[in-house]
């Protein structure tokens, strides 16, 4: 989640994982719900928001809820 720091659209940040590797996060949970919990858990700013979402009335909430409804996109599997 480092990365959002270092780009400038949510398009940069697209990652493919392999099905078959089917990556776990911390204590066994599937891939996808340990990066929701991040998502939640991200210092994310309304400045972020705005320049992510390309709006001006955005906060943080937005970008994280962006963020976790485009999740499959983002995450590509």
């Amino acid at each position: 989640m480092k990365d959002l720091d270092q780009v400038n659209s949510l398009d940069q940040i697209k990652w493919i994982f392999e099905p078959a590797k089917n990556p776990t996060g911390k204590a066994g949970t599937s891939f996808k719900d340990a990066m929701m919990q991040q998502i939640d858990e991200l210092p994310v700013t309304d400045d972020m928001a705005e320049k992510f979402l390309k709006k001006s009335d955005v906060s943080a909430a937005d970008l994280k809820m962006v963020l976790e409804v485009k999740f499959d996109d983002i995450f590509k599997r």
